[in-house]
């Protein structure tokens, strides 16, 4: 890129639009995190007399070769990308520097994005009629973090310039190293594009094991994706991610398992629903107990515990999902057990029938008689949920 001076890398994107149009530019602009809140919306003195014109300050980076007078081009790109392209004759865009001496707040994923950008020879690009600020306007700015995994939602790479640029990486064998400089910027070692469980159509195509099948690596080594996974070594090789939600520790292997974020509310309602606060404070001595028939890696079974309850009776059939939910038991300092269905007249040891979650690795259909099993060798506690 040269030696550029600070004034030119300090050249952003401002808007100038006619009043009427204010609200909506603005609002395509929040909507992909691209609206300067510290500059803010000014007046222009440039307006018609039949109509005020306001600038409208953007985080988009104006492109280094551009000149006001010649981004006619780079306006239209800018407007198709914000689904503004039915008001681009009433728009204009000019370059402008912010007042302070330090660039406004990049959200830290397009901070990464622009530099990874930035690596990519000017030529490569152009030879894809692509510029660094539509890319950056084009991609939204949300993003999760479960060390050592950096998350992109869905549609992250779903517009058309990113679906240009991808098959380019990909077909220059440039996209490892790209993902990689973006990893090392957002501090972590593995990238992917998530994506929802796609329905079962049919009893042959329904996802019984609630896997993320869509899931695509973007960097890192995930592990082997095949087969049954019921190895330890093939758990040892697994990439395993973790995040902790009210206070709560999980882990779980993304290629293999699903996790949904939004999943906090509901984590955070049982530990404090009124029911479970009920049934842990009139439990005698020895507890209530709680079953969880799509325990997972332990998305709502933990919650229960934590919330006093003393013992839980989990079912699950993905290996993976299993071996989180030990993993996890353990980071909480709770204890687990697998009770397999091919051992029901093997002793269980005192350990195994103290510990707060016994495991079942077998469909939840199963349940009732597993129960009255488990009943006749130990004293389980009331089951109150």
């Amino acid at each position: 890129m040269g030696d550029s001076t600070s004034d030119s890398a300090l050249r952003y994107v401002q808007f100038i639009v006619p009043q009427r149009y204010v609200k909506r530019v603005k609002t395509a602009l929040e909507g992909k995190g691209l609206f300067n809140k510290r500059v803010g919306i000014g007046r222009y003195d440039g307006g018609t007399e039949t109509e005020a014109h306001l600038t409208i300050p953007t985080l988009i980076s104006f492109p280094d070769d551009s000149q006001p007078e010649e981004s006619s081009s780079f306006l239209e790109e800018t407007c198709t990308t914000l689904s503004l392209h039915d008001i681009l004759p009433s728009l204009t865009l000019t370059p402008y520097t912010p007042p302070s001496c330090s660039p406004p707040p990049l959200n830290p994923l397009v901070s990464a994005l622009l530099k990874a950008l930035n690596t990519l020879p000017p030529e490569f690009l152009s030879s894809l009629d692509l510029s660094i600020p539509t890319l950056q306007a084009s991609f939204p700015p949300s993003y999760n973090i479960y060390p050592p995994m950096l998350l992109l939602p869905p549609n992250a790479l779903a517009s058309p310039p990113w679906k240009i640029l991808l098959a380019a990486l990909n077909e220059e064998g440039r996209d490892k190293s790209f993902w990689g400089e973006v990893a090392a910027e957002m501090g972590v070692s593995h990238v992917a594009l998530n994506a929802g469980i796609p329905p079962g159509t049919d009893a042959q195509g329904e996802n019984v094991l609630r896997s993320p099948t869509n899931l695509l690596p973007l960097y890192g080594d995930f592990g082997t994706k095949d087969g049954g996974g019921e190895g330890k070594q093939e758990f040892e090789t697994a990439l395993w991610v973790s995040t902790t939600q009210n206070g709560i520790f999980q882990t779980w292997a993304p290629a293999h398992t699903m996790f949904s974020r939004g999943n906090v509310k509901e984590k955070a309602r049982i530990l404090h629903l009124p029911s479970v606060a009920q049934a842990v404070g009139e439990s005698s001595e020895e507890g209530c107990t709680a079953i969880d028939l799509y325990a997972g890696i332990g998305y709502f079974a933990f919650s229960y515990r934590r919330a006093g309850v003393k013992k839980v009776l989990c079912w699950e059939i993905n290996p993976y999902s299993i071996e989180g939910l030990r993993r996890g038991a353990q980071g909480n300092n709770w204890s687990s057990s697998l009770i397999h269905p091919s051992a029901a007249s093997t002793p269980l040891s005192q350990t195994e029938l103290d510990a707060d979650f016994l495991v079942f690795p077998e469909g939840n259909e199963n349940a009732v008689a597993s129960l009255s099993l488990l009943r006749s060798r130990i004293n389980v506690p009331p089951v109150r949920h």
